[in-house]
């Protein structure tokens, strides 16, 4: 085996191709052993043919490897798919070291450090006067990124493989990094096996249906494993950075705050509950408290500072006894630690804080708190505050800041509640919560019939009054009961669980203002917005509105400038610093018009918001509701927010992480951190302009008229598309959407109601379900036609106008960029090999045939445009990555096309369908890991 060391020479993909291939092997070695020497020929022979035929194109290759499929049986065909995907989880695993590697690489460059995106490249990128320097220092204190993660159901990955592939990725990088004698490269080696002999032998797909506490579990193990340790490299690279730029004392801004949907997203999800939340919240502190406890043991070892050689301030020793008196009854532990231990004053002191943790952790969730536990996260911060202040009293400043100051700053990010709860729910919920409430009260029992400013003068006269409209007589349906439930535990969690555990209710498929409004009519009367002893009420959860559809998104300035109009709403936000915070919907919007004309009406919408607030005096921050893949809003998180326009950014930005991303960015700790630094290079270099610079213009004019018309001729031809005859009909049978409403990666249900028109069906079975065919039509329908009918009207001038965008335009050029992955991911042979699942050819052939020419004519424009022989050939390390992994996919889609054709003969009762439909899953496992994408 050939061993390669982490250099400081730049970097190539050398160690990733040695990566892969010594994982290959080793997998190879794992099927012979596990599969016998006959299985692993036919495996080999399947694989070299497929790289023949993408090589070749030969069609005569691809008869041949589906005559070798034929002849398998359906063990053997669950065996190669299992190969596949194992492998590509693999080779997604090399990827995750060689970009830790790259980076490690590039940091260790003495001379170029030409590791863009990180916190030191904002020294150089900003490259400020010493004038300015204070103007960055107050700027940065208030920078707030909000990464939330989210239990999309995309994410095709056990929590028990992701443990197994954790434990993988740290022996590969301890392999990577230090140099290993012969007896430990060979021990390193057969530990390697070892763990993928454990995957090898594990149910790759859930054999149950995921319930909503799985993924609370699986969301807390990125948590614990993953963002606490890499928050607190975060802190370390920070002080890094500061203090060779800013001086040693520039404090460290707590930037990140991670927040979750987990267990508190109950839109169109009838299993998250009231109760659920309830548990999520209560799981979320005993976590984080539990890491407290670790880190104050390992803060006791370290402080064993004796007062007899370097004697404290009298007045710290009186207050830490004193402490001990009052605490002694509920902790004798620390008596009898004093008694042993007398001089040793911080050991002490920081022990008892422990006991106090131990206990803060045990009574949580319970509504009455304990003696002696801690009632907030500031209250702990205080007493380390006091050590802190007494360490620097005793110039033992480098205590400080290697041990305390880091325990601090994970405190100032992660609280007592870990991540941020989102609460959402529908808009359709609220209005008929709302509605039951108004008739029952007698307020207005047709309130739902009256006109929007009818109903808005309703909803206004009953916030702005004092008398409650609820009885505890009143009979409420099951859905009101269960959201009036959702507000009150609410309530609880801010008073029991953190203030900062629940910050946002999010309204989705949010239409008008009286759907705010009407979610604040419900607060005032469940106690989110109570009186204060001032008579004023305040309002204790921010309320965002999601507009997630195209027409939503046009409507949504004069949504908003009428929101800020209404009085009883202005005085809701008065007390929270007149502040806003707006989510925009990436999915349904581009589900709703298709790709380009989503793009284009969430990039105006921005506009339009940052207009509107400004009249209002409104400061907001932009909450971006983006997917995985392309066609719901994916591509690289900090070119999009480089791409955002001027002025909307603002230091402050959320964006969701959903599914396979989370695993794909928070997948590994330095991964993570990776991460993190992009998008906070990003968002700093879209925010800050030292004093004196101009914030860039927004967009010219004509610019924007003419994306307006391009974006019109585009919804055009993909709503043509959408909206066609027996449209939905001929998707079902194309695509593998009947077996991914059966999948269970996933506790959300696949459709909001139980409908069968594409408004029912969720955007991300909607995507997933095309990305499993290969020919990612969400990710780029419409595009094309959009592009060549503006063309055609302005034949003159078009083409050069549209070159011109992408060479000035980081708006325009990101959307080309996103448009080229898409059809770089496309595999347009294997897509027409879909057909065959077409009882009616000839219906199958037209269908196909409209979709390949949008995809040839869209591959024609883009090429034009960039200037590019080929698709990706500005990207070509993407470029290359999907020329290795097709050949590896392709068969997968092959068994999947054989398996769905035969499924789709057999009888609900037939006993063969459980096994056919447990192969099946396997497949869209396989291709998901190797697309790195699924919805």
């Amino acid at each position: 085996m050939t061993h390669t060391q982490s250099t400081v020479s730049q970097p190539t993909d050398q160690g990733l191709r040695q990566d892969i291939q010594f994982l290959g092997s080793l997998l190879g070695e794992v099927i012979r052993e596990q599969c016998g020497e006959a299985f692993f020929n036919l495996e080999e022979e399947v694989r070299l043919k497929s790289i023949e035929a993408n090589e070749s194109g030969d069609l005569g290759t691809v008869k041949d490897i589906n005559r070798l499929l034929d002849r398998c049986n359906l063990e053997q065909l669950s065996l190669l798919t299992r190969a596949f995907t194992t492998y590509f989880h693999l080779v997604n695993l090399a990827e995750h070291v060689h970009r830790a590697r790259r980076s490690r690489a590039y940091e260790m460059d003495p001379v170029t450090n030409k590791s863009r995106g990180t916190l030191p490249d904002i020294k150089s990128e900003l490259n400020l006067k010493p004038q300015a320097v204070n103007s960055f220092i107050g700027f940065i204190q208030n920078v707030e990124i909000v990464p939330t993660f989210t239990a999309h159901p995309t994410e095709a990955k056990r929590k028990t493989m992701l443990e197994k592939y954790q434990r993988l990725y740290q022996l590969m990088t301890e392999k990577d990094h230090h140099p290993l004698t012969p007896s430990e490269t060979l021990q390193t080696r057969q530990q390697i096996k070892s763990e993928i002999i454990s995957i090898w032998l594990t149910d790759e797909v859930r054999t149950h249906q995921v319930e909503v506490i799985d993924e609370v579990k699986t969301g807390l193990f990125y948590l614990n494993e993953v963002l606490y340790p890499a928050i607190g490299d975060l802190y370390e690279k920070f002080r890094y950075t500061f203090n060779d730029w800013l001086g040693e004392n520039t404090p460290v801004p707590p930037v990140v705050k991670p927040g979750s949907w987990i267990g508190g997203d109950r839109d169109g999800h009838p299993f998250v509950t009231a109760a659920v939340t309830r548990e999520t919240l209560v799981l979320q502190r005993k976590a984080i408290l539990e890491h407290y406890v670790s880190e104050l043991t390992d803060l006791i070892s370290k402080f064993s500072i004796s007062h007899l050689r370097k004697p404290y301030e009298s007045a710290y020793c009186d207050r830490v006894a004193r402490e001990i008196q009052t605490y002694s009854q509920d902790f004798p532990g620390v008596i009898a630690g004093q008694v042993r231990s007398p001089h040793e004053w911080f050991r002490t002191h920081l022990v008892l804080i422990r006991e106090r943790i131990i206990l803060t952790r045990d009574q949580s969730g319970q509504d009455t708190p304990l003696r002696h536990s801690y009632q907030t996260a500031t209250a702990l911060i205080d007493d380390l505050t006091i050590i802190r202040n007494e360490l620097i009293q005793q110039n033992v400043r480098h205590l400080v800041t290697d041990a305390i100051d880091p325990f601090i700053y994970k405190i100032k990010v992660f609280g007592f509640h870990f991540s941020s709860l989102d609460i959402r729910q529908n808009s359709e919920v609220i209005r008929k919560g709302v509605s039951e409430l108004l008739r029952q009260s007698g307020a207005e029992p047709t309130w739902s019939s009256l006109t929007l400013g009818e109903r808005v003068a309703v909803l206004e006269r009953e916030i702005g009054s004092p008398r409650p409209l609820f009885s505890p007589e009143f009979k409420f349906s099951d859905t009101t009961s269960e959201l009036i439930s959702t507000v009150r535990t609410i309530r609880w969690a801010k008073a029991v669980i953190s203030p900062d555990c629940v910050e946002n209710f999010i309204i989705s498929m949010c239409e008008d203002e009286s759907d705010v409004l009407a979610l604040l009519l419900l607060f005032k009367e469940f106690g989110l917005f109570p009186l204060t002893g001032s008579g004023r009420r305040q309002l204790m959860v921010n309320i965002v509105p999601l507009f997630e559809t195209i027409s939503d998104l046009k409507a949504l300035p004069s949504i908003l400038d009428r929101l800020f109009s209404a009085k009883s709403y202005r005085e809701a936000i008065r007390d929270r610093g007149h502040f806003q915070e707006i989510m925009l919907g990436y999915s349904d919007s581009s589900k709703d018009g298709g790709i380009l004309a989503s793009n284009w009406q969430l990039y105006n919408a921005q506009l339009n918001i940052r207009t509107v607030c400004d009249q209002h005096g409104v400061t907001f921050r932009l909450f971006h509701g983006r997917g995985g893949s392309i066609g719901r809003g994916g591509g690289y998180s900090s070119e999009a927010i480089l791409a955002q326009p001027s002025g909307t950014v603002n230091g402050r930005i959320r964006i969701t992480e959903q599914g396979e991303m989370i695993s794909q960015k928070y997948g590994f700790r330095e991964i993570a951190l990776r991460t993190l630094e992009q998008v906070i290079n990003s968002v700093i270099k879209s925010s800050f302009y030292p004093p004196g610079t101009p914030v860039p213009p927004p967009p010219a004019p004509d610019w924007i008229r003419h994306m307006d018309r391009i974006s019109d001729l585009s919804m055009e031809a993909y709503q043509d598309l959408i909206n066609g005859t027996d449209f939905m009909k001929v998707y079902q049978v194309y695509t593998p959407i009947d077996l991914i409403s059966t999948l269970q990666i996933g506790s959300r249900p696949t459709r909001r109601k139980a409908g069968t028109s594409l408004k029912d069906l969720r955007a991300i079975p909607w995507v997933f379900s095309w990305m499993q065919t290969r020919l990612l039509i969400p990710g780029f329908y419409g595009v094309g036609t959009g592009l060549s009918r503006w063309i055609n009207e302005n034949p003159e001038t078009g083409l050069p106008f549209l070159q011109k965008l992408y060479r000035e335009w980081n708006y325009f050029s990101t959307f080309i960029k996103n448009i080229e992955n898409a059809l770089g991911k496309s595999n347009t042979r294997l897509a027409m090999e879909y057909l065959d699942l077409f009882p009616d050819k000839k219906q199958g052939e037209q269908f196909l045939s409209g979709l390949l020419n949008e995809f040839n004519l869209t591959r024609e424009m883009i090429l034009m445009i960039t200037g590019e022989n080929r698709i990706l050939d500005h990207q070509s390390t993407l470029q290359r990555s999907i020329h290795r992994r097709n050949p590896y996919i392709d068969p997968m889609n092959r068994i999947q096309i054989r398996l769905l054709k035969q499924l789709r003969t057999l009888q609900e009762d037939d006993p063969e369908r459980a096994q056919i439909l447990f192969v099946l899953r396997e497949t869209v496992n396989g291709i998901a890991a190797g697309m790195k994408n699924t919805g």
